[in-house]
């Protein structure tokens, strides 16, 4: 088949889905901007450019009861008193817990043991060295990873080869 020929009738499905989209848009009412599938040749319809309702607005009563009461929240914030939904602390109205403190000798103990731990790791003894692997397990688990990819390649270029 011709590519030009697959191409043309792609287009034509094409369009006849965005004809069906549009049009059950229109039955719901929600008809989108414009869909991202529409090229620059092809404008949209009639239908699906225009909005089926006008978007809602905020009357002018709505709106200056708004503002007075934006206005009024901001004259009680300037004042120091937030409405009571929405106060926050403040420093000066509740003191501070104050912060515990690490005793010299706690502090001490800490720094001993810091010392002690990084000793071990110098020396090469980690303080959980029942979860790490010896030497010797080490180079086995190698030998054993080192034998299984021998064995793969071999299959692989068998295969290969009989191919």
């Amino acid at each position: 088949m011709d590519t030009n020929r697959i191409l043309a009738d792609l287009r034509s499905h094409r369009d006849r889905l965005t004809q069906a989209i549009t049009a059950l848009e229109a039955l719901d009412g929600s008809v989108a901007a414009e869909p991202k599938h529409v090229t620059p040749s092809r404008k949209p319809t009639a239908a699906a450019a225009a909005p089926s309702k006008p978007a809602s607005r905020i009357s002018p009563e709505g709106m200056a009861r708004i503002i007075a009461a934006t206005k009024a929240r901001w004259a009680r914030v300037r004042a120091g008193k937030a409405s009571n939904s929405r106060r926050r602390r403040s420093s000066a109205a509740a003191p501070s817990k104050p912060t515990s403190r690490i005793s010299p000798e706690g502090m001490a103990r800490i720094i001993a043991a810091t010392k002690a731990r990084w000793a071990r790791v110098r020396a090469g003894k980690a303080p959980n060295s029942r979860h790490r692997l010896s030497a010797a397990a080490r180079k086995a688990m190698s030998e054993a990873s080192k034998r299984r990819w021998a064995a793969h390649r071999k299959d692989t270029k068998e295969a290969v080869k009989e191919s």
